[in-house]
């Protein structure tokens, strides 16, 4: 008896190595590409494995052990005891992945190598679904989902031994194996993905897709189970739809799951199948129409209130408008007039905001594997998204996207009722599918027909369209002009869009359509080349078309020509026209040579661009002319500064002469001579003051007049004070005097 275990861990460890070598001497990418049976060794293909050779092991199961051991490499390569390096994720992934390739080339390179070659298919699906099980959906999958797609081939093939007898068509059989057991688990993975679709990312749709797709070119073209055995995804019935199922459990329901059923049973029964909708019993047609009177009613309270707000806020905004500009009009949406500036910073806000927010969005990965949020698809799958979606005030898309997908339905079961074309057409569509057995065309009697067109009329018409025309007519206008398009489109697709046949769009054009000549034959108006005559005439421009120059003038050559005319010292300008010839040359060159004319004025002329000399004596004789001017009218100005610090010295010394006799007063031994030099000083002082006077010193600036006026203070003082004392020296020698008398 052997231990199964540890062989078959010793034929996993031998092929396990054997692959690793053969994939190391290889360099082709195993998962683009097929592999022959000549990249595996003979013993390897053959099952002659070394951990076999000392081992008694019967033909029964040989096959089983070499298919368990197939399974232990491919669940020992793919499942991670621990989680790899963040560097090394995707090398070590796509190395597993082509080891896991190779394993299955092996099995199906060495089916004929087998004791019984009709199950190699069933170990063929078996490694695969247990590849698929052990990858991580959608990202690894995703990367070893090429494998499938350039092996289909070999899935299909079953028990056809040889690889070049193959026809390409499948004998698999849904309900046999190896299908039977795949299919179930693979249909219940297709059905989680569609119901996690709130959190399914890009990635998981394009995995569902390959997926699905990989099943229909699996199964043949005529077996039940290929659901793409028409090319068209079959619409689902109604039947069993969970949505519709009343709920039996004693607390009531809430308004949120009222909203909700009433939406999923006007989407189910009427919105998504109009058709089916105008051929039911009128009963059924009364359920509906309650169920969308009631929806149309609680949508309409909240369109509603969204007016309402939107009345209010643009009042507001008028009238804070209308305070800000007085003398503005607030309504700019009527009148157009500038922009004020509370507006204009409010739109340079709202660029920077945008700007800020696209930089934001740039940042996201914009991989497989992101979550997209999907603002404009309503939340069917919960009620409270759903509820708080068509009753937020704030936002009437949701709601009017609703309110457009039921005036449309009535549109179209109001046209097929009323028009025997399009009924026509559409039973001729039925009759395609095979559906006439179910619905009738014919069966509707008079009262079910009036009753449901007065239904449609009155739903689109009467609740719809009045409530529009009076509280949004934009809106209003836009739905009919919807509708007729609608109608126009309904008309031409009975007719097979006959009205484009002779429509003919000419792609390629003659050379003598395309060229676009310009006539330059000013026969009935005179040419005018500066819009004026009179301006014509000031430039010296002569008139008419033949004076027009064939081409632009280039200011190079227009420089290069005035360079060597200056250096030559020729010219042919008259003097009288040389200051507007000058203009003129200024205005041809300032396109390229405007930063030189700081070099031209009217002394240095346009010689100046070419002679420095001529720029640098012109700016000298410029500026001492300038100093001339100044000198001159400062002279006056100097003159009389002069004076006046000489009038300041005066006062200085006269000032210290006092305080010296004021000190020598202070003896009682004073003589008369000095009273009568005091007496001169008075009067030398007075004179002094008339001549300063008389000089014009009151022109002086006010810092001058003011030492002045402090000066002439300080010696009025002085002089008081002298007479006082000079008083009582004059008047005790008289007393004296008179005694001695």
């Amino acid at each position: 008896m052997i231990d199964c275990d540890n062989v078959i861990l010793s034929c996993s460890e031998h092929v396990l190595n054997e692959i690793k070598i053969i994939k190391h001497k290889s360099s082709d990418n195993i998962l683009m590409n097929r592999t022959d049976a000549s990249h595996f060794n003979k013993d390897l293909i053959e099952y002659n494995w070394k951990p076999l050779a000392d081992i008694q092991i019967s033909n029964v199961n040989r096959d089983l052990l070499t298919d368990l051991t197939l399974k232990k490499v491919i669940s020992d390569i793919l499942t991670f005891d621990g989680e790899p390096a963040a560097t090394e994720d995707d090398i070590q992934l796509m190395e597993k992945l082509e080891i896991t390739a190779y394993v299955l080339d092996l099995c199906f390179h060495s089916r004929s190598s087998r004791i019984d070659s009709t199950d190699w298919t069933t170990t063929y699906f078996d490694l695969l679904g247990l590849a698929m099980n052990l990858l991580s959906w959608p990202v690894d999958i995703s990367k070893f989902w090429v494998y499938t797609e350039t092996r289909i081939e070999w899935f299909k093939m079953q028990n056809v031994a040889n690889e070049e007898a193959f026809s390409g068509t499948s004998s698999l059989i849904s309900y046999k194996p190896p299908l039977s057991d795949k299919l179930r688990h693979w249909n219940d993975l297709l059905k989680i993905v569609q119901y996690n679709s709130a959190l399914n990312t890009p990635l998981h749709y394009i995995m569902k897709h390959n997926l699905e797709k990989f099943i229909s070119d699996l199964l043949p073209i005529y077996e039940e189970s290929n659901f793409n055995r028409s090319s068209t995804v079959a619409k689902s019935q109604d039947s069993g739809n969970p949505w519709n199922k009343k709920r039996h459990s004693g607390r009531p329901t809430s308004p949120k799951e009222k909203l909700s059923d009433d939406y999923k049973f006007i989407q189910t029964k009427f919105i998504s199948s109009p058709i089916e909708f105008a051929l039911k019993p009128l009963n059924f047609k009364l359920d509906i129409q309650d169920a969308i009177i009631s929806m149309l009613d609680t949508l309409f309270d909240v369109e509603n209130e969204f007016y309402r707000n939107a009345k209010n806020t643009r009042r507001t905004k008028l009238d804070i408008e209308d305070k800000i500009n007085q003398n503005l009009d607030a309504d700019f949406d009527v009148n157009a007039t500038a922009l004020p500036t509370h507006l204009k910073d409010s739109k340079k806000f709202e660029d920077q905001r945008y700007k800020l927010w696209k930089e934001m969005l740039s940042i996201q990965d914009p991989s497989n594997l992101m979550i997209r949020s999907t603002f404009f698809d309503i939340s069917s799958h919960n009620d409270s998204s759903l509820y708080k979606q068509l009753t937020f005030s704030e936002n009437d898309y949701y709601r009017k996207q609703f309110i457009l997908q039921v005036i449309f339905a009535c549109r179209v079961v109001e046209k097929l009722l009323s028009e025997e074309d399009i009924k026509a057409y559409y039973k001729n569509c039925y009759a395609k599918d095979d559906l006439l057995k179910y619905f009738s065309f014919d069966d509707l009697d008079e009262t079910n027909i009036k009753k449901t067109k007065s239904m449609c009329h009155h739903l689109a018409e009467i609740r719809i369209s009045t409530f529009y025309m009076t509280r949004d007519p934009s809106f209003y206008r836009i739905i009919q002009s919807l509708l007729k398009s609608d109608d126009s489109y309904l008309v031409a697709k009975i007719d097979n869009f006959k009205c484009f046949s002779n429509f003919n769009l000419s792609l390629v054009r003659s050379s003598e359509d395309s060229e676009n000549t310009i006539d330059y034959n000013f026969k009935k108006f005179g040419f005018i080349k500066l819009g004026n005559k009179q301006i014509n005439n000031v430039w010296k421009i002569q008139n008419g078309p033949e004076f027009v120059p064939s081409n632009d003038c280039n200011p190079k050559s227009i420089y290069d020509k005035l360079k060597e005319n200056v250096t030559n010292n020729t010219s042919n300008t008259l003097e009288k026209d040389k200051i507007v010839k000058q203009w003129q040359t200024l205005r041809l060159l300032r396109a390229q040579y405007l930063f030189e004319f700081n070099k031209v004025n009217e002394d240095s002329s346009l010689e100046g661009l070419f002679d420095q000399n001529l720029v640098d004596n012109s700016l000298e004789r410029q500026e001492n002319k300038i100093n001339a001017i100044t000198n001159k009218i400062d002279e006056a100005h100097r003159m009389k500064l002069k004076q006046a610090r000489d009038f300041q010295k005066s006062k200085e010394e006269l000032k210290r002469k006092a305080d010296e006799m004021e000190n020598a007063g202070s003896n009682e031994d004073q003589s008369k001579p000095q009273k009568k030099l005091k007496t001169e000083e008075v009067a030398m002082d007075s004179q002094q003051n008339t001549k300063v006077e008389s000089t014009g010193i009151n022109e002086l600036d006010e810092n001058e007049r003011e030492i002045e006026e402090n000066s002439q203070d300080n010696t009025t003082a002085i002089q008081i004070k002298e007479n006082s004392q000079n008083d009582q020296t004059i008047t005790e020698p008289d007393s004296h005097e008179n005694t001695e008398k």
